[in-house]
């Protein structure tokens, strides 16, 4: 009887639950406008993001086999990936290509904090396939920290 109690009162989900996610995800490309430009510049310049974009926007096959080997690693995500305002976002988090997250490795480290703090702000902005496992590869061998 608890349980049927407890379900009767839980809130239905409502239409404005469902575009709150929609606007946060906008207004967090939008904080960084001075940084867009060149955001999607090098994901003109990088063949990868490209075919990455064509995938997202003209959807998956079933079959991983049937994508290309350049963005094959984001196959396990496709159904999280969409575009915003022409860069490829998995959830609220820019997509960054493997060429562009040596940048981004180096700004997410420029502080030199460890590996917890830099995983965590990585994880609140940014994705790449390999992301965990190439900041921790990438702080352990900062001459900086050691």
């Amino acid at each position: 009887m608890v349980l049927v109690d407890t379900l009767s009162r839980a809130p239905l989900p409502t239409e404005e639950d469902n575009r709150t996610g929609y606007e946060q995800a906008h207004l967090t490309l939008a904080e960084s406008d001075s940084r867009l430009p060149r955001i999607r510049q090098t994901f003109a310049d990088d063949e990868q993001m490209e075919k990455l974009e064509e995938q997202t926007r003209n959807g998956w096959p079933d079959n991983a086999r049937k994508v290309s080997e350049l963005i094959r690693p984001y196959s396990k995500v496709r159904d999280e990936l969409t575009l915003e305002n022409g860069l490829v976002c998995r959830g609220d988090h820019l997509v960054v290509s493997r060429a562009a997250s040596k940048v981004t490795k180096q700004e997410i480290h420029r502080s030199h904090l460890g590996v917890r703090s830099c995983t965590k702000r990585a994880k609140d902005t940014v994705y790449w396939s390999g992301m965990i496992s190439h900041i921790k590869y990438f702080v352990s061998t900062c001459t900086v920290c050691k």
